[in-house]
């Protein structure tokens, strides 16, 4: 999935229909939200047919003024962590990542509303389905055998369960592409469970009712609801209200400011299998922030407590922990000698995450 899709349609705002309460007040606009494959704001995936992507969420999110971006921890096995959380084998590689997004605003009626998901990516579990799914498709280069098989010359074995393995044809172009995107999933695995986290966030969110279709386009109707007492600007401190209410929730708590909390739970990425393969995701797609945060920068938000204390963890591994530094960034598609005070939050939360759990593993 591209960062950044160029032809995507853009709404006319001109055809915006104002909607007033009975007394001439302004409740809110509709919009009408053009979405297509070839945009990239549709895929199509599978037998689950033609379905929304994580670009088009991020769309529909935009034209209903919400925000979708990443909770400060997520929980693994029971305890809270940063998030997103790798879990790593005793080799340091990255095996599994958990990670959280929420999304925030309010519906069509006012009611301040924030959702959340989970998703869990388990490299192992994801690669064995895929290896499944290709040898559905691929049956010639891709083969079901007895567990314990002899393999043929030039095909490798892979362990499904205690009765089967997959043999692949290594000599194949169709075992060089599996490979290759294998490759690619284990590198930006943690862009993988980010994306999905956000696309999940924003799915769940209630007045979000369009997820599928059946041609390759579509219009979708939107609703942004606007306050007649307040503007509706989304900054640090609206972003940690509603942080503030999830986290209330999950520890039993209700909060005084009647916010509405959706969990979604969590989902395994390889439950969703079809929807991962059809999406793809590029190093460079982790501007995940959406609704009017989407196009303000981050230096607009340098004053935040949150970015100050990420960027200061940087620096400080950065001095003493250097290779930690470059590995984190290369985690989140990054380089070395990009400023951490230039990236979203998105981006310099999981760089400072990943740079301080590689820099806990050099003391060890």
């Amino acid at each position: 999935m591209s960062a950044e899709v160029a032809n995507r349609e853009e709404v006319d705002i001109t055809k915006a229909v104002l909607v007033r309460t009975k007394d001439g007040k302004l409740s809110g606009l509709k919009f009408s939200v053009p979405l297509s494959v070839s945009s990239g704001t549709l895929v199509s995936a599978g037998s689950a047919g033609i379905i929304c992507s994580a670009e088009g969420y991020k769309v529909q999110a935009k034209y209903r003024g919400l925000i979708a971006d990443f909770m400060p921890t997520v929980i693994v096995d029971g305890v809270e962590q940063g998030n997103p959380a790798p879990v790593r084998d005793k080799g340091g590689n990255i095996i599994m990542v958990y990670c959280r997004g929420v999304c925030f605003g309010r519906t069509s009626v006012g009611k301040r509303t924030v959702s959340t998901k989970t998703v869990v990516l388990h490299l192992d579990t994801y690669r064995n389905v895929d290896l499944i799914a290709k040898a559905q498709r691929c049956c010639n280069d891709f083969k079901f055998m007895p567990a314990g098989s002899p393999p043929a010359s030039g095909w490798s074995v892979y362990h499904i369960d205690e009765a089967t393995d997959i043999h692949a044809n290594t000599t194949s172009g169709e075992f060089t592409k599996w490979m290759k995107a294998t490759m690619n999933r284990k590198r930006k695995a943690v862009e993988y469970a980010q994306t999905f986290a956000v696309r999940g966030a924003i799915k769940a969110w209630p007045d979000i009712t369009f997820h599928k279709c059946g041609s390759a386009s579509a219009m979708v109707p939107c609703f942004m609801w606007h306050g007649d007492t307040e503007e509706t600007q989304w900054d640090g401190s609206t972003y940690d209200m509603f942080i503030d209410a999830v986290s209330g929730v999950s520890g039993g708590k209700q909060g005084k400011d009647e916010i509405e909390v959706i969990d979604a739970g969590e989902e395994a990425l390889h439950d969703e299998h079809d929807a991962v393969e059809a999406e793809g995701v590029d190093a460079d797609d982790m501007d995940s922030e959406g609704g009017d945060a989407q196009d303000a920068t981050p230096k607009q938000q340098v004053d935040d407590e949150d970015r100050i204390a990420h960027i200061g963890i940087l620096k400080g591994i950065k001095k003493s922990h250097p290779n930690a530094y470059k590995h984190g960034a290369k985690d989140c598609g990054l380089k070395a000698s990009d400023k951490p005070e230039d990236q979203s939050s998105a981006k310099l939360f999981g760089w400072s995450n990943l740079a301080a759990d590689y820099a806990a593993q050099e003391t060890e």
